[in-house]
């Protein structure tokens, strides 16, 4: 079964059951449990057994190890704070072993090179001549 026939037959499912005028019994693939080696891996989930959860764009489940790991950030935030954390200048200037007075923020690198070109004190032995 492709998830486009699921999707296209759902309306209809919905419908009958809404009107409770049929009942309806799914193909043993659909109860089968799926291997958890391959996908859907619903273990990585905390949806409950017998609930069917339809995906949508802007919302989706929280897989446990998500769930966990933000867990012990939290806690971990109780606790004592790291220390403040170098601006982005000084990291930067650390990157390219630079000094971090010897950073600048420019809106482009146009605009750096020009400003660089502007400044720089040009000495006859420093041009090219070619």
């Amino acid at each position: 079964m492709q998830r486009r026939e699921a999707v296209r037959g759902l309306g209809g499912l919905v419908a009958a059951a809404a009107l409770g005028r049929t009942r309806v019994s799914l193909p043993e693939i659909a109860t089968r449990a799926l291997p958890v080696s391959g996908f859907p891996r619903k273990t990585d989930f905390m949806i409950p057994a017998g609930t069917t959860y339809l995906n949508a764009a802007y919302t989706h489940p929280i897989p446990r190890v998500s769930l966990e790991a933000a867990r012990r950030a939290a806690e971990g935030r109780c606790g004592v704070r790291p220390p403040a954390p170098t601006s982005p200048r000084a990291q930067f200037a650390e990157l390219i072993h630079a000094r971090p007075e010897e950073i600048a923020y420019v809106s482009c690198t146009s605009a750096g090179e020009t400003w660089s070109c502007r400044h720089w004190s040009w000495t006859a032995s420093s041009k090219e001549t070619s």
